[in-house]
């Protein structure tokens, strides 16, 4: 087994840290670079869990849906298989 390369580890920390931004009043204000980029990677991640070559608009749209900011404040549900 092959260790995580450099570019994995850091799209780790930018996806958890973009969800715990989420979970912070202030968060994505304050770090707009990192919320951005955590949703961005979130995103294609969901899009690549498809074997699909192409994706219909309706579903990238839910995917995005996903992303928007929750009037509560909470992060977005974890996404499942």
């Amino acid at each position: 087994m092959t260790g995580a390369s450099a570019k994995e580890i850091t799209g780790a920390w930018v996806i958890h840290h973009g969800r715990k931004l989420v979970l912070d009043a202030h968060g994505p204000a304050e770090f707009p670079a990192i919320d951005e980029a955590a949703k961005a990677a979130t995103l294609l991640i969901k899009l690549g869990q498809s074997k699909q070559t192409n994706i219909s608009k309706r579903r990238s749209e839910r995917s995005a849906d996903l992303l928007r900011p929750r009037a509560s404040g909470r992060a977005p549900p974890a996404w499942h298989h």
